[in-house]
């Protein structure tokens, strides 16, 4: 009965263990903390790193400018076709930044060619009580057959 106890502290130990060092990076400090998600317009922040949602704002983003979406010839001749669920963030001054999130794919390699289109798009800025914010948004992008 005694060495239950200490198999099960044991192991504790050293899943905590684990676990700390897959939060570390390779210098050892912890990644950064999420940036604020504001969902409630009336709470409001002037934190510059908070990210609001477009239900959130009182002037969502409006996109201005699209790239056409570049898809290789390998990808064309395979027959491969499908769609990506992207989720990104577009910045103060209107550009999507880099760290596009993938929510879902048809297949894996429509993905690069869906990010390296979103990547261009070019909004006017959301707003908040006529200050430009940082803004989530999501978009699914079609690749083949009759979409686009």
């Amino acid at each position: 009965m005694v060495q239950k106890p200490l198999i099960v502290v044991a192991a504790v130990a050293l899943l905590a263990a684990g676990c700390r060092s897959s939060f570390t990076s390779a210098s050892g400090a912890p990644p950064p903390p999420p940036p604020l998600l504001v969902a409630d317009p009336s709470l409001g922040t002037n934190d510059p790193s908070a990210v609001w949602l477009s239900s959130a704002v009182t002037q969502p983003p409006v996109l201005r400018s699209r790239p056409r979406l570049a898809v290789p010839d390998s990808i064309n001749r395979k027959g491969i076709q499908g769609a990506v669920a992207l989720e990104y963030v577009v910045d103060t001054l209107g550009r999507v930044e880099p760290n596009i999130r993938v929510i879902s794919t048809d297949h894996p390699a429509l993905v690069g060619p869906a990010k390296r289109m979103v990547q261009g798009m070019r909004y006017r800025p959301g707003r908040v009580r006529g200050r430009a914010v940082r803004v989530q948004l999501g978009t699914r992008v079609r690749i083949g057959g009759r979409a686009r």
